[in-house]
């Protein structure tokens, strides 16, 4: 399997593992995009960006804030090898992004319960700042 779905609210740099999750993930406005990001493991030269995920299962990552994973969107192939280099090795695996699509409302169920309680998640994150 080479291909990896993400997602991301547009002009973010960090991914999600759903959409519901890129929503409730800090202050978004009702707007903003969300966008399902196809990413492929190993990418040729061929790619304009590049995105850095981690290599857990998703079950394990599903548990990790989406901050605090850090897996993330770069402009060029140089700065997302750098920040794969600045970490313990094996954590991140480099992909390239071949293809983004809108995602719609429609298809984003999000329950108000979880997404309050995702958004004081998150924002415990930055207590530890």
């Amino acid at each position: 399997m080479d291909e990896i779905v993400r997602y991301r609210i547009r002009n973010k740099f960090y991914l999600c593992l759903t959409p519901e999750e890129a929503i409730t993930t800090g202050v978004t406005t009702g707007e903003q995009v969300v966008e399902r990001v196809v990413l492929k493991r190993n990418p040729g030269w061929g790619c304009k960006e590049f995105a850095v995920i981690r290599t857990e299962p998703l079950q394990q990552l599903s548990q990790i804030p989406a901050l605090e994973r850090q897996e993330q969107i770069f402009a060029d192939r140089r700065q997302a090898q750098e920040f794969i280099n600045s970490k313990p090795k094996g954590l991140f695996l480099l992909c390239g992004i071949t293809e983004t699509q809108t995602v719609n409302r429609e298809e984003i169920h999000t329950d108000e319960n979880q997404a309050v309680d995702a958004l004081l998640k998150e924002l415990k994150f930055f207590d530890r700042k």
